[in-house]
């Protein structure tokens, strides 16, 4: 799907015009509005023997392919509380101690450009068990990935490889 263009206000409905800024103006409202990333979250959990947990994607986009768990980041809730959530949403784990690893953006032909906030989780409980948005969820070993779908994610992986193996 690709992203469509705003074209009224959300507020009243009139038609939008383009500003000098580059944004967007409802002039009835007088509310400007710009074309922003999208915030999200990524989550990086490994195991003790340093394998890396990752779900099948069981929706759009990358339905049936591998990621790491993560998700949007809702209005009234913190990029580390989104990171918790989509944790036990996608995976029943819950984080105890978390540590911000890297930021990423990924590009999307739905939302232009997503910011991806990643997390590496240092303490959880739980036993993996896939989730909403989950098709399943496993550990995997460095050598054993499989493809992973967002580029964002690789990275975040890629940035863990490199802090265990200087």
């Amino acid at each position: 799907m690709d992203r469509k263009p705003k074209l009224y206000c959300p507020y009243c409905a009139a038609p939008l015009q383009r500003a000098a800024d580059g944004g967007q103006c409802c002039p009835a409202c007088q509310v400007g509005f710009y074309d922003n990333p999208t915030p999200a979250v990524a989550v990086v959990v490994r195991d003790r023997r340093g394998r890396f947990l990752l779900v099948e994607r069981d929706k759009d986009p990358k339905a049936g392919e591998w990621s790491l768990p993560g998700g949007f980041i809702e209005i009234d809730e913190s990029p580390a509380e989104a990171a918790a959530r989509e944790l036990m949403e996608e995976t029943g784990l819950s984080s105890l101690r978390l540590e911000l690893l890297a930021v990423e953006d990924e590009p999307s032909r739905q939302y232009g450009r997503v910011l991806v906030v990643c997390y590496r989780i240092l303490e959880w409980t739980g036993s993996p068990a896939a989730g909403d948005d989950a098709r399943s969820c496993r550990f995997f070993t460095p050598e054993e990935l499989p493809a992973v779908a967002f580029r964002a994610h690789r990275r975040f992986i890629q940035i863990c490889l490199e802090k265990t193996n200087p």
